[in-house]
């Protein structure tokens, strides 16, 4: 387990260091989480893992500001890169830097934007600079974020735990939740491998990795049509 959690982790700590109306986790007396924690306390670890990763590779059905997405995206804790899907556009590249957005349409998206079959040998493959067009994806940034992503499980109430299972080769202990059905690694630093929410899987992996985010060359970033 990091040695951040080698203490003591109030809910006051927590929240002051997310800031206000934040996430709250109970506190936890550090120690493996095996067998000792309530439910309540594993997901408490596991919500500050999360946070304090590095990186995680984040994929599947996401409901953001009225908008359902399909995400398949490396996060960070200052954007991410990937793909995205919305029904109404189709599929998207997208980059994400601090509060620049880009995102690369698939021609069913360029056609959506009114592109016609002629034109769209100028556009296929170019990038929209989202922040200096009038397309409204909502703030992505607030979403595509290690702590964006977070606040899809974060602030929910568990109820209990369920069986131990196998996600991808890893024990996994299952947590029942109000926000859907997390299933927690059972290691030395507790991650979510897994959250169902209705029928909605979506799975994080790859923490850690080394993810390189850099905005598309200027050569390819076009206006709106």
């Amino acid at each position: 387990m990091r040695n951040g959690l080698m203490r003591i982790f109030s809910t006051a700590v927590i929240t002051a260091a997310l800031g206000a109306g934040a996430i709250s986790v109970p506190a936890f007396a550090a120690g493996h989480p095996r067998p000792g924690p309530t439910p309540q306390q594993l997901q408490g670890v596991t919500i500050l893992d999360f946070l304090s990763a590095r990186s995680v590779h984040y994929a599947g059905p996401v409901h953001f500001q009225g908008r359902n997405l399909t995400v398949n995206v490396a996060l960070t804790n200052n954007g991410c890169t990937g793909t995205m899907s919305e029904p109404q556009f189709g599929s998207f590249g997208i980059v994400v830097l601090g509060k620049s957005e880009w995102v690369q349409p698939s021609d069913q998206f360029w056609a959506k934007l009114g592109v016609s079959d002629i034109e769209l040998a100028l556009f296929s493959g170019k990038w929209l600079d989202v922040g200096n067009s009038s397309l409204d994806l909502g703030p992505l940034y607030l979403l595509c974020t290690i702590r964006g992503a977070a606040s899809q499980f974060a602030t929910s109430k568990v109820f209990g735990a369920g069986p131990v299972t196998l996600i991808s080769g890893k024990p996994a202990q299952v947590l029942r939740t109000s926000g859907g059905t997390e299933f927690v690694s059972l290691s030395a630093t507790p991650e979510l491998l897994r959250l169902i929410k209705g029928k909605d899987t979506t799975n994080y992996t790859r923490y850690g990795a080394r993810v390189k985010i850099t905005p598309p060359p200027d050569d390819d970033v076009v206006p709106l049509p």
